[in-house]
């Protein structure tokens, strides 16, 4: 009977293993075969089912001005972030990420092509690990750019449960932006709820000396600096 079912079950599971293989293998040439060149290629979207009239006519507004660009300018990084604007807002991640790439190709340190392939990896892909390569290249390309150590600082905070590496990034952010609200406070909190007071009132004075008239952080962390 085991020999009969092993005689059924074997070559099922080898044509099993074939369809797979012969679909990864499809679909990796398919992802590889965008032509740049290609003008039909490069534009073509799947409309996503929940856009509405408006957003479809924002759809093709950031079409035709990418269209323009392409036509006129193709060999120009800013082409490729708008094209690469206009398949984010249609949702086609897999074609912006190429957009972005040939960005990066004509112009290796573009903070828009930088800064928003990390947004996609971390937010349409869950793919933490390229999202931090792409927050921590951004950041070497504009390092006053407060925003991105923010960013990349809640990734590693509350997806990648890994609080001491938001620090580190706070505190890199402080360097390049001397006492920036927004960088400060997370500071005061991370430390308050570890219980550390001495770094917390560190901060927390850093901030009101910077800050002496804001009400909102007089009230929430004034005792924390006494």
């Amino acid at each position: 009977m085991k020999k009969y079912l092993l005689f059924i079950l074997l070559p099922v599971f080898l044509i099993a293993v074939v369809a797979l293989s012969v679909y990864f293998f499809y679909f990796k040439n398919k992802q590889q075969a965008f032509n740049y060149n290609d003008e039909a290629s490069v534009f073509s979207v799947n409309i996503p089912d929940d856009f509405d009239s408006d957003r479809l006519q924002r759809l093709e507004e950031k079409k035709q001005q990418a269209l323009n660009l392409y036509r006129t300018a193709k060999d120009d990084n800013w082409t490729w972030v708008v094209i690469g604007n206009y398949h984010e807002y249609a949702k086609d991640y897999s074609k912006a990420i190429k957009d972005y790439e040939k960005v990066l190709e004509l112009n290796p340190g573009d903070i828009m092509a930088l800064s928003n392939l990390a947004h996609i990896y971390e937010g349409q892909l869950q793919d933490y690990v390229k999202a931090e390569e792409f927050y921590q290249k951004s950041i070497q390309a504009s390092p006053s750019n407060y925003q991105l150590y923010i960013d990349l600082a809640l990734m590693y905070e509350n997806k990648m449960q890994k609080p001491t590496l938001a620090v580190t990034t706070y505190l890199e952010g402080l360097k390049n932006n001397p006492d920036h609200p927004n960088l400060l406070i997370p500071l005061i909190r991370y430390y308050k709820k570890q219980g550390d007071m001495l770094e917390t009132k560190k901060y927390a004075q850093m901030l009101l000396q910077k800050y002496p008239d804001n009400q909102q952080y007089l009230n929430e962390f004034g005792s924390l600096a006494q």
